[in-house]
């Protein structure tokens, strides 16, 4: 029971960050290890990227970096965030920014990675399908939020977006 009330809860933490394309707990623990990483000279670099699960890990990270889209993020945040959170959201995009930042020095581990490359053309081709679904997201989580009666065309249309943009942003399939 306790281990099924962690699956839930995960998913539950973890399934807004994807859907307002922030991804934070992909990316949020990642500035200390960029910071790390980033005072390493290039060839204890090289034999640190040689691991396979050093690379693959931090290409998942990369990837999920590519996927943010601080615009739509904003956007939720303009329209359906309280008040008293607009300085948290700030903070956290400018920690964002930084770790984007710091993150960049190691994609030239993955110039010659044919997934990886396939996969940041794939998602920017894939945002300007995904854009207009977050958008219709943000309405009808605002429609929802705002009526005083029962409407199941918005309930319909709110479930929806979200397995649109799941699928959308999905790495693979």
């Amino acid at each position: 029971v306790s281990q099924s009330r962690y699956y839930i809860s995960q998913g539950a933490w973890n399934m807004p960050w994807a859907q307002n394309r922030f991804f934070i707990p992909v990316w949020l623990g990642m500035g200390n290890v960029c910071e790390l990483l980033s005072e390493l000279d290039d060839d204890k670099l090289e034999k640190i990227f040689q691991d396979r699960f050093v690379y693959s890990t931090f290409m998942l990270v990369l990837l999920s970096l590519e996927k943010v889209d601080l615009f739509l993020v904003k956007e939720y945040e303009d329209q359906l965030a309280s008040p008293h959170l607009i300085e948290f959201g700030r903070a956290l995009r400018a920690i964002f920014d930084q770790i984007y930042v710091l993150s960049r020095k190691f994609l030239k581990f993955y110039e010659n990675d044919k997934y990886f490359r396939n996969f940041v053309e794939d998602a920017k081709y894939r945002s300007t399908y995904l854009v207009p679904l977050h958008l219709l997201q943000i309405e009808m989580i605002r429609r929802y939020r705002s009526r005083a009666d029962n409407n199941e065309k918005v309930d319909e249309a709110f479930l929806e977006s979200v397995i649109l943009i799941s699928m959308g942003l999905q790495n693979s399939g």
